[in-house]
């Protein structure tokens, strides 16, 4: 007899529960990260170890955009790749460019024969699989976050890009945040909101919330620890996810 395709889609939706489990708990763990501090070395150290580990590479690596020069740098990596912090390349003929340029995910799980190689071979590293995406925040690419392989490890396909897009988009957020300056108040490492103090920027939080959501962004106003204001015109905003 022929096997029922309802109960083959309930074995494969069951047989990648562990997995979907694993992805979840990393993303909570670098967004409670982000809740208690705004380090941004360690929460951009946490998506590289944390995407090298669910995608089985044996490397990742967080570049920047230097607008000045034009070249991408390495800001922390895991892996293989723990050790090219610092390294400049330029942004034409890479695959962080591509992705860059295409502000999508590129995956090459044969980059030694790619016309993208030339950049690869001066990375201090021995890998054949590269899979990059970009890291945006508010419409501006900020740099990219990329995983690395060996030619004896599993290509990397769509459901990787989309998992590794999950984590740029934390790391893009974190270095949005801290770039500008504002305050996160902890919340624990027991939830998904994100509680901004604005003391420092000198706007209220209901003030925010309102043209937040004039942009289509919702978010709550909400106090904050010492809030010199109001409670119904507090100094903070909460964001979080579903």
């Amino acid at each position: 007899s022929r096997p029922d395709p309802r109960t083959m889609t309930r074995e494969s939706t069951k047989s990648k529960r562990p997995k979907r489990r694993a992805q979840l708990a990393a993303l909570f763990e670098i967004g409670s990260a982000m809740l208690e501090t705004m380090d941004a070395e360690r929460i951009l150290q946490l998506v590289c170890d944390r995407a090298s580990d669910l995608l089985g590479a044996t490397g990742s690596v967080v570049t920047e955009l230097d607008p000045g020069t034009g070249e991408l740098v390495h800001l922390r990596g895991s892996g293989v790749l723990e050790q090219t912090r610092g390294f400049r390349f330029p942004f034409r003929g890479s695959l962080n460019g591509a992705a860059i340029q295409q502000r999508q995910p590129v995956i090459e799980n044969d980059i030694q024969g790619s016309p993208l190689a030339g950049i690869a071979r001066q990375v201090p590293a021995q890998f054949s699989r590269g899979l990059t995406v970009p890291m945006v925040c508010r419409g501006q690419v900020l740099g990219t976050l990329a995983c690395v392989s060996g030619a004896d490890a599993p290509p990397f396909n769509d459901d990787d890009a989309r998992l590794l897009m999950a984590f740029a988009n934390s790391a893009a957020l974190a270095g949005y945040l801290v770039e500008r300056g504002f305050s996160l108040v902890t919340g624990g490492s027991d939830n998904h909101l994100i509680l901004i103090d604005l003391t420092i920027k000198e706007v209220a939080g209901k003030v925010a919330a309102q043209a937040l959501d004039r942009a289509g962004i919702v978010c709550n106003y909400n106090t904050v620890p010492f809030d010199p204001r109001k409670p119904f015109d507090p100094s903070g905003i909460r964001l979080g996810t579903p």
